[in-house]
């Protein structure tokens, strides 16, 4: 199980379980499994997801970018 903290937006983590799902995505659309609602994030942002065992972090082109532990 993955736990995704974004900072700034919420106390806890969410979780992401590769049982449960494929990819966990984050952004403004409806269609993501976290939505936000600032300015600064894409509609589709950052993706997560596993495969094999093996977790990834897909930045969708967002003009601001994503971070993974403070880095690009």
């Amino acid at each position: 199980m993955l736990h995704v903290s974004i900072r700034g937006y919420a106390t806890q983590p969410m979780c992401f379980d590769p049982l449960l799902r494929e990819r966990f995505i984050v952004g403004r659309s409806r269609t993501a499994d976290l939505r936000m609602s600032r300015g600064t994030v894409a509609r589709h942002h950052v993706g997560f997801s596993c495969e094999d065992g093996v977790f990834s972090i897909t930045d969708y082109g967002g003009t601001n970018g994503a971070r993974l532990n403070g880095e690009l």
